[in-house]
């Protein structure tokens, strides 16, 4: 058995001879017979596709995700977007990576908002 999973540039993959399909985060197994796929063999070999090991965590927000989020937002908000619009659509895991990408600390009890306004605060001085 192999267990496969998105390279970090993939949002998703489907190989409809094999019937596999994986999304951004997923670990997918796949039988002998599937890994020898032509479409699977190739996905892996351009980075497409790459073999994790079961302990190994997939990593849902790449950087290169919250970077792009992270200008975004900041672009948003000088053009007068609030801070409650721009949390609608942003998880509070992507608002932790962002606050990490930004040097400001986290609380337990923080929410998207609470630390959006902390990045935002902080960008403006």
């Amino acid at each position: 058995m192999y267990t496969i999973t998105l390279g970090p540039k993939a949002n998703i993959f489907h190989d409809a001879s094999t019937g596999i399909t994986v999304a951004k985060g997923e670990k997918v197994e796949l039988r002998d017979s599937q890994y020898k796929s032509a479409k699977i063999r190739q996905a892996l070999a351009t980075g497409h596709l790459r073999i994790v090991t079961n302990e190994e965590k997939v990593e849902v927000i790449s950087t290169e995700d919250i970077t792009k989020l992270d200008k975004k937002i900041k672009s948003n908000y000088k053009k007068g977007v609030t801070i409650n619009k721009l949390a609608e659509n942003i998880s509070i895991d992507q608002a932790k990576e962002l606050a990490k990408k930004n040097k400001v600390e986290v609380d337990k009890n923080d929410t998207v908002v609470s630390i959006l306004e902390a990045i935002l605060d902080e960008d403006e001085s």
